[in-house]
C-alpha cells in the first residue's frame, strides 16, 4: 500500500472531537492520551495505490482524489 496525502495536527476542539471517535473504537488507547509527546494527526488522502504481489501479473489498484 502506498498512501499520499495532507496531514494536520489536531489541537483544541477538533482534537477532542476526533479523540472521542477514536477512543470509542479503541478504548484501550485512552490510557496514552495524556502522555508527553503524543500527537493526534488527521490525514486526508490525495492518492492511494494497492498492489497485490501474490498474483501474477501483479494486481494494482490506484485512486486519486
Amino acid at each position: 500500500m502506498q498512501y499520499e496525502g495532507l496531514i494536520e495536527e489536531l489541537i483544541g476542539d477538533a482534537a477532542l472531537h476526533y479523540k472521542e471517535i477514536y477512543w470509542k473504537k479503541n478504548p484501550e488507547a485512552k490510557q496514552w492520551a495524556d502522555k508527553e509527546n503524543i500527537a493526534y494527526l488527521k490525514i486526508t488522502p490525495t492518492w492511494i495505490r494497492y498492489t497485490d504481489l501474490n498474483k501474477h501479473p501483479w494486481d494494482i489498484f490506484e485512486i486519486s482524489f
